[in-house]
């Protein structure tokens, strides 16, 4: 019998027809209310990030996959990372940008900034325009790195935050005024 579903449950006990009510410490205590004790969930952490849409002279955006072994592991990506403490995000943006491929960009402008949840932790991811300025894009990680039009991202997959910035670039590339 599922006492905890029908008989037992935690709104409405109903202890005069549980078959277990000699031997329930909530019964003998008198309060089956109080039962069961929900221990408090810790709060979820919080961080920001910051990620570049990196555009190079003929229109296409640079994305990287990540590494098969993490978090999200295979899925492509724009590049970017956690915001340091004191650090801004144009500031992030750049240093993760550097950190990951070995090249220089200019941020030109925010893109958008979206909140996200995953099972264990949030995000506010804050996308930026860049244009690439220096170097040649190599993932320090070993992982492919790619050159791609924006009307062949949805080809890759990618986490659901950057398939929500993607949906945006598609957005705003078939209705150029509405992003004004």
């Amino acid at each position: 019998m599922e006492l905890g579903a029908t008989v037992c449950t935690p709104s409405a006990p109903g202890c005069p027809a549980c078959p277990l009510r000699e031997v329930c410490g909530a019964f003998a205590e008198g309060a089956p209310e109080a039962y069961p004790v929900r221990s408090k969930r810790a709060p979820r952490p919080h961080f920001d990030v910051a990620v570049g849409l990196i555009f190079n002279a003929s229109g296409e955006v640079l994305i990287q996959k990540r590494p098969e072994d993490g978090l999200l592991g295979g899925l492509w990506e724009f590049p970017g990372g956690k915001v340091a403490p004191g650090e801004t995000f144009e500031a992030a943006c750049r240093r993760e940008v550097r950190e990951e491929l070995g090249i220089d960009v200019a941020v030109e402008s925010a893109f958008h900034r979206l909140s996200h949840a995953y099972t264990h932790f949030k995000i506010t991811l804050h996308a930026f325009r860049c244009r690439h300025v220096a170097g040649v894009p190599q993932a320090l990680e070993g992982q492919p790195v790619r050159w791609v039009a924006v009307e062949a991202l949805p080809e890759y997959a990618f986490p659901r935050a950057n398939r929500r910035l993607i949906e945006r670039l598609m957005d705003e590339r078939r209705n150029p005024s509405h992003f004004v």
